[in-house]
C-alpha cells in the first residue's frame, strides 16, 4: 500500500494516509486527528518524489500501515493514558489507579498498532513494561518534538533499577522508573509520579498560557 506521510503544523504529531484517499494534484486541508489544528498541504505534482509535509528524522522507526490503526474516540478534553504491560499484577493495579483519578484508557493489540496510535493520538501519560518488545515505541516517543515530549508523562516499569531511579529514567528516555517488584506501592507510586511530573511541566504550561494571552 502506498502512503503519505503528513505533519501537523499545529503540534508536529505525523501520521500516514493511503494515497488513494489522497486528491491527485493540488491543495487540500486536512484536520489533525491530535490537536483539531486546522493544515494545508500542496501535493507534489506527478513525478514529484517529495513528500508533503515530511520532516520526519531518517533515524526514527518506520511503521507497516498494511493494517492502519484508526484514531482514538474520548470525549474532548479527556485525559487519556495508552498502557501496554505485560504483567498482569502491574496492568491491574495501573487500570485501577487511572480510573480512580479520571483517565481513560487505551491500548494496541500488537506492535504495529501501538506505534500507529502512538502517532495518530494526543496522549497525558504513556505506561510500558521495560523490555525489547518496548524498544520500538520508546525509540518513537524518542523522536517527537519537544513541545508534545513536555506534555507527556512516561512511566517505564521494569526490574533493572529500582522505582525512582534517576539514572535509569535518563537512559531509558523517560519521566519515571518503577520496579516491578514495588507492585504494593503501585498506586502511591504512580501517584507520586504524576506529581512529580505536574510540578515540573507546571513552568512549560505558564508560557504557554501566556503566549496564548498575546
Amino acid at each position: 500500500m502506498s502512503v503519505m506521510r503528513l505533519t501537523c503544523e499545529q503540534c508536529g504529531k505525523y501520521f500516514d494516509v493511503p494515497e488513494e484517499k489522497l486528491p491527485g494534484q493540488g491543495r487540500f486541508r486536512f484536520t489533525c486527528p491530535g490537536c483539531k489544528g486546522k493544515n494545508i498541504v500542496q501535493l507534489p505534482e506527478k513525478g514529484d518524489q517529495g513528500e508533503a509535509g515530511t520532516d520526519r528524522d531518517p533515524a526514527c522507526p518506520e511503521d507497516d500501515m498494511s493494517q492502519a490503526a484508526e484514531p482514538d474516540m474520548f470525549p474532548p478534553g479527556a485525559e487519556v493514558a495508552f498502557v501496554r504491560v505485560q504483567d498482569q499484577d502491574w496492568w491491574e493495579r495501573i487500570e485501577s489507579y487511572l480510573l480512580s483519578t479520571g483517565f481513560y484508557l487505551s491500548t494496541a493489540d500488537n506492535m504495529n498498532e501501538a506505534v500507529q496510535k502512538l502517532r495518530l493520538n494526543s496522549y497525558q501519560c504513556v505506561i510500558l513494561e521495560e523490555g525489547a518488545e518496548h524498544e520500538e515505541l520508546l525509540n518513537e516517543i524518542a523522536c517527537w518534538p519537544g513541545q508534545i515530549r513536555r506534555e507527556v508523562n512516561v512511566i517505564l516499569v521494569g526490574s533493572q533499577a529500582p522505582s525512582f531511579d534517576p539514572g535509569q529514567a535518563f537512559v531509558q528516555g523517560v519521566n519515571t522508573y518503577l520496579s516491578l517488584s514495588d507492585l504494593d506501592s503501585a498506586e502511591q507510586y504512580l501517584d507520586q509520579a504524576r506529581g512529580e511530573f505536574d510540578q515540573i511541566k507546571e513552568p512549560w504550561s505558564a508560557v504557554r498560557e501566556e503566549g496564548n494571552q498575546a
